[in-house]
């Protein structure tokens, strides 16, 4: 693996890994949100920010991830996941971010390999796809995570 050097900024040109900004969208995410967070706070990665961007909620997802340590986003207006995502990557103060579903629990593991992997000089992007198990227990996350793992199964 080639690290990284830091920007000019650093004084002595000090490599380190980069920091990461986990973005997580959410709307009426309350079931599934305290999974995702704690998957985050358990990660063997220690250098991240993690932002929930709450997308107008009627439920206590925002108070769910407030709770258990997040940095909570609130939108004004209901905007949809993608617009969420675009507004927690502009209050973002890591180097790299990291997109994550509110329904999606990473394994401790996974921040380190994403920041390990943007260390390589030719790598820009990463992306994860779904494991064999979902441990969401309700039927869109285990639906969707069945349908995309058996999708790139057959890549």
């Amino acid at each position: 693996m080639k690290p990284v050097a830091l920007s000019q900024h650093d004084p002595g040109g000090v490599v380190r890994p980069p920091r990461l900004s986990i973005i997580v969208p959410c709307y009426n995410s309350e079931t599934t949100i305290g999974v995702t967070v704690e998957s985050v706070l358990r990660s063997d990665f220690r250098d991240f920010e993690l932002i929930v961007v709450d997308d107008c909620s009627t439920d206590r997802s925002a108070e769910i991830a407030a709770r258990l340590g997040a940095k909570v986003l609130k939108l004004e207006n209901n905007l949809g996941a993608a617009n969420a995502r675009n507004a927690g990557a502009r209050q973002a103060a890591g180097e790299i971010v990291v997109f994550v579903d509110a329904d999606v629990s990473l394994p401790k593991e996974a921040l380190g390999r994403i920041s390990d992997d943007l260390m390589n000089e030719g790598i820009s992007c990463v992306q994860a796809i779904y494991s064999r198990h979902c441990p969401i227990e309700n039927f869109p996350s285990q639906y969707q995570n069945l349908y995309q793992f058996y999708n790139f199964d057959q890549i």
